[in-house]
Order: C-alpha cells, then sequence, then structure tokens
C-alpha cells in the first residue's frame, strides 16, 4: 500500500510546471462548480482541513500483508491535493502493521526504498509502526541470511523507522498446538542466538529486539502447553456426599 502514496510522474516539479495552464484551468471549474454547489474542502482553513485529516487518520488502519494486493484508503484517491496534504498526517499517525513471513524482509525492503524523503520522514515520526513476524518452519539458511540482510539495512541506512515487532499465531490454540510451537520456537531462537554471536556490535544491536519477542513468544507458548489452569469447563466438578 505504501508505495501507492508515491507520486506519480506526473507529480514531479517538471511535469507540473508544464501542467500550469491545465492547473489554472481546472481551478477556474472548481470554482465556477464552487459557486453552484457551495463550499468544497479547500474552502476551510488548513488547521480545519488538518483536523479532518487527523480524525480520518486515527481510525485508519494500514495493513501491509502483499505489498503488490494491499489496498489504498480511499481519501488519498480522491484527488491529488487532497493525497499530497492527508499522506504525510497518515503515514505519521495510523497504525501500521507489515506482515513479514520466515524472515523474508525483501519486499519491506524493496516497500521502504521506495518511499520519498518526505514519506520517510512522516514515517519517522510514527511510534505505531509493527513488524508481524508469520514464522512456520525452521529457519533455513536463505531465512537466515534474510534475517543478517535485514539487520545491516536497519544498521546502515538512515531510515530509523521505530519498527515494533510482534508475533503472529494461530488464533486457536490447543496444548499440544502450544507445545509443539514452543519447542519450534526454541529450535528458532537457537538459530538466531547463533546468528547474534557471528555479527558486529552494532549489527547484534538491530537482532536483540527480535530475539526479545521470540523469547517472550516461546514463554507464553510454554505457559499455555504447560501451566495454564485447564478451563472449568473441561472439569468434572467434585461433589462432596454424604
Amino acid at each position: 500500500m505504501l508505495n501507492k502514496l508515491r507520486r506519480k510522474s506526473k507529480d514531479s516539479p517538471q511535469a507540473i510546471a508544464t501542467q500550469r495552464p491545465q492547473t489554472a484551468k481546472s481551478h477556474t471549474t472548481a470554482i465556477t462548480s464552487r459557486s453552484h454547489n457551495g463550499l468544497t474542502l479547500f474552502d476551510l482553513p488548513a488547521e480545519i482541513r488538518n483536523f479532518i485529516y487527523e480524525l480520518c487518520a486515527s481510525s485508519t488502519s494500514l495493513v501491509v500483508s502483499d505489498p503488490k494486493k494491499t489496498t489504498c484508503p480511499t481519501l488519498l484517491l480522491t484527488s491529488r491535493q487532497v493525497r499530497k496534504e492527508y499522506a504525510p498526517v497518515l503515514l505519521s499517525s495510523a497504525p501500521i502493521v507489515v506482515h513479514v513471513s520466515n524472515f523474508d524482509f525483501r519486499p519491506t525492503c524493496r516497500l521502504i526504498g521506495s518511499l520519498y524523503s518526505t514519506e520517510l520522514k512522516a514515517l519517522r515520526a510514527n511510534v505505531r509502526l509493527v513488524i508481524k513476524l508469520h514464522i512456520t518452519k525452521l529457519p533455513s539458511k536463505d531465512d537466515i541470511a534474510h534475517l543478517r540482510r535485514w539487520a545491516t539495512r536497519r544498521s546502515e541506512h538512515m531510515d530509523r523507522l521505530a519498527w515494533t515487532y510482534k508475533i503472529d499465531r494461530p488464533r486457536v490454540m490447543t496444548r499440544s498446538l502450544a507445545q509443539q510451537r514452543a519447542e519450534l520456537m526454541g529450535a528458532i531462537i537457537r538459530a538466531v542466538e547463533l546468528l547474534h554471536g557471528e555479527l558486529h556490535e552494532s549489527l547484534q544491536f538491530e537482532l536483540e529486539p527480535v530475539l526479545a519477542v521470540l523469547e517472550e513468544d516461546q514463554l507464553s507458548l510454554e505457559w499455555e502447553a504447560y501451566v495454564k489452569p485447564v478451563t472449568s469447563a473441561a472439569v468434572t466438578p467434585y461433589t462432596r456426599t454424604g
């Protein structure tokens, strides 16, 4: 979705300069239309427009599971001017969740790399950025290589987006499934710890939040598998007689 927020080539300064006569014509049409239909959004002061944008952003969540298929918020499609004003507000305040499967951060890297500096600036101000790790198997050599490249990118590049990591787990969790997931998570943690030990200190720093969320999920799974009390519906109550 985020790459759909980018300006098209016709939005470049050169293209805008060549389209000035057309812009003036469009403005005249808008004024004529306003005289018949009343006020438009752009007749409101900028402060009120920003307040409207903030209200819209507060009720919008952006979920990126597949950058090629993610839909764009409708308000961004209304006009070029609305997109220009609303996109920074949306990117700086709306919850944004990016799904990453088995440490393959390549789509996320391409997405971030496609953003303009103004869009990155807005994202840097957003404290509601989440990467959901969807892990279904033991990490292969390629998976570990993807994770290494992600840590390298995070340490070398200046996007410095405030990502928070979470684990995407099945909604229904039986004891046996929790036990299997806990064992899988333990093996994944050991693989990531091996990578962590091979890296430079700056790269280790970037891996530590990933390790922390993996360890937290393993503890939660172990609690569900071995400690969590059985629900009352599944226990036959003891009744004292006599």
